[in-house]
């Protein structure tokens, strides 16, 4: 079941229903309607929401309780207004992440605090003085491409868009162009980073997006392997832009992934599979500890460069 909070804001979903469908996993994103400027966005840092989830019953709800509602801070937070930072290397995370992307960090509700000043938001508007740490590559009128603080693989840069938008639950058709731009844009700069001619291939890297994000503003992430950290990839919380293109073309909007491992309908959108016991301990111990197995391209694209060591 989901919620409709106060008028202007998105839904959120407070419990994940074990027999949902993909269209039940809605509501990481906690806060994905985005009014008003970046510049106000990027000084935002609200409290914990006041409302009430319901009571949670089955085991994959269980599961979910704990990324939104915090038993031992008695408190329910949204991914808009609050992150895990991890302690080891400060780096936000999604509040659905249980390891550092960056580090492999273990992360819990002692590590949830507000989002406060968001570093890619600060990027766009505060310029060269307010990136945090965010080095950047190439700014233009629609995009800009940062290199990541917090690497999750040899390389990693974000292309991100200058005009606002939270996530891509926002992203619609007439966005395709605009994506296609950031991943070109991306690209260009991932030349560049490898020393490769402009006239070459794109090289090998993992392209998508987040969701819920890390961060208040859309981006993409281009990730040159070896991989550092397979959290990021986890497929309940990452989306390949090939993914993000079909479904805008096809529908229109992006589908949320469903969070726990086996939903009904999961394997129809290229998801895993119901796993087995040892088959699921595997898939754990490759996502770093998170729910769901990361996306097979990813780890396809690892051993081919483990292989070539």
């Amino acid at each position: 079941p989901s919620c409709r909070t106060k008028p202007g804001r998105a839904r959120e979903a407070w419990a994940l229903d074990a027999t949902a469908g993909p269209e039940g996993a809605d509501g990481g994103g906690g806060g994905g309607g985005r009014g008003g400027s970046l510049g106000s966005l990027a000084g935002s840092g609200g409290g914990g929401g006041s409302h009430r989830p319901p009571s949670l019953g089955s085991a994959a709800t269980v599961q979910a309780r704990g990324y939104w509602h915090s038993a031992s801070l008695q408190k329910f937070f949204n991914n808009k207004d609050h992150k895990k930072f991890c302690p080891a290397c400060g780096k936000p995370s999604t509040l659905l992440l249980e390891v550092c992307s960056a580090c492999n960090a273990a992360l819990g509700d002692a590590d949830i605090r507000p989002t406060g000043r968001d570093p890619v938001v600060e990027a766009i508007v505060g310029g060269a003085a307010a990136r945090g740490g965010f080095e950047e590559l190439h700014r233009c009128f629609e995009t800009m491409v940062l290199r990541h603080r917090y690497p999750s693989g040899r390389i990693h840069l974000l292309a991100v868009p200058k005009s606002t938008c939270y996530d891509i639950r926002q992203l619609r058709r007439k966005h395709v162009p605009l994506l296609r731009v950031l991943r070109s844009r991306g690209m260009d700069c991932l030349r560049a980073e490898l020393g490769l001619p402009s006239s070459a291939p794109d090289p090998a890297a993992v392209v998508g997006f987040s969701y819920p994000s890390d961060f208040n503003q859309l981006h993409m992430h281009l990730v040159v392997p070896p991989f550092s950290s397979l959290a990021l990839f986890a497929h309940h919380v990452f989306y390949q832009y090939a993914e993000v293109e079909r479904e805008l073309e096809k529908r229109g909007i992006v589908r949320p992934h469903a969070i726990a491992i086996g939903i009904e309908g999961e394997e129809d959108r290229g998801g895993p599979r119901l796993l087995d016991a040892p088959r699921r301990s595997l898939a754990d111990a490759a996502a770093g500890g998170a729910v769901s197995v990361p996306a097979p391209a990813v780890v396809e694209l690892s051993a081919r460069v483990e292989a070539k060591k």
